[in-house]
């Protein structure tokens, strides 16, 4: 390690129990601490001209780049690595890829899971071992080789899955649909059913497809990278979905969503992402069941499976719906 950067941020508001309880800061650690614009110029600063790594880099870099954006600042242009790709790829065999799980598999330290200094050093350090292994077995030495020679045809099996609404508009769609079903619980079953987006691509012709929930792209990409990033998202998709309030309530309960008034704030956005496209804005309810009565058969399913079910996870309705 020949530098460090490692800064508290003042948010300006008191946080929240969750982000204490995850983290182990409080607000005594920030209420000193530089504002954010003031920080972010500094880090640019810091790692200008280097490859930048992070765990679910997606997700890290569109939140840095969102925040740069509301700052004038320049977004992200370097290279990323993602390790939490880089393991999938690596050790396609393992069933877990996630920070914590793989720090006890190589034995690299973690003392506090979520604090930012100690997830850096613990990816840094996965990094290195990484490419010390994809070198002596897999012969690559160049970076720019990772995504061309290390891309495991199962790859898709980890991938975290997206959704998306399919409507059907001609006997051809309907064909197609039912290719795309039976894939889905056959070929490309990995905990749930899936289609990888080449698939469906490869069958699209006669189908009509939204942006489903909040666990689809367009609203994951509006709420950690902005409108003008889930513009981008949201071209390939023939019409953009908002649901009210009461769906999107579960978000706040898990934290994931401040409160109501950022929900409202969101939902404003995805109508503007449709607008800016020329794409129709439908109002849906993501739907699950028809009759009030089938509430507990979707219940049952939801809870049977766990908390690990990578299905959509919500039950219950409006202001008693339950992450």
């Amino acid at each position: 390690v020949i530098a460090e950067f490692d800064e508290f941020i003042n948010p300006g508001h008191p946080l929240s129990a969750f982000t204490t309880e995850l983290t182990g800061i409080t607000d005594d650690h920030v209420k000193n601490a530089k504002p954010l614009e003031q920080v972010l110029q500094e880090f640019q600063e810091f790692c200008k001209d280097t490859v930048l790594v992070a765990h679910n880099a997606t997700f890290d870099v569109g939140f840095m780049n969102a925040n740069y954006e509301r700052h004038d600042l320049p977004k992200i242009s370097q290279p990323v690595i993602d390790t939490l790709e880089f393991a999938r790829n690596l050790y396609p065999e393992y069933k877990r890829h996630g920070l914590g799980p793989l720090t006890k598999r190589f034995g690299v330290a973690l003392e506090h899971h979520h604090m930012a200094n100690y997830d850096a050093e613990a990816t840094g350090r996965l990094l290195f071992i990484f490419i010390k292994e994809v070198a002596e077995k897999h012969g690559v030495t160049d970076l720019a080789r990772l995504n061309i020679d290390l891309i495991s045809p199962d790859s898709y099996k980890k991938a975290r899955i997206k959704h998306a609404t399919i409507y059907v508009k001609n006997q051809v769609g309907l064909k197609n649909i039912f290719k795309l079903v039976s894939l889905s619980n056959t070929k490309y079953f990995e905990g749930v059913p899936r289609i990888p987006r080449t698939v469906l691509d490869a069958h699209r012709e006669g189908l009509i497809l939204g942006s489903a929930c909040s666990e689809g792209e367009v609203f994951d990409v509006v709420v950690s990278q902005g409108v003008d990033a889930a513009v981008e998202v949201a071209k390939y998709y023939d019409f953009i979905e908002v649901m009210p309030p009461a769906i999107y309530a579960p978000l706040i309960a898990k934290e994931q969503v401040k409160d109501m008034e950022e929900l409202q704030t969101i939902i404003k956005s995805l109508i503007e992402v449709g607008d800016r496209l020329g794409k129709p804005v439908l109002a849906t309810g993501n739907v699950h069941y028809i009759e009030p009565e089938e509430e507990i058969y979707r219940e049952i399913i939801v809870r049977s499976l766990g908390q690990g079910a990578m299905i959509n996870r919500t039950i219950g309705h409006g202001e008693h719906a339950q992450p």
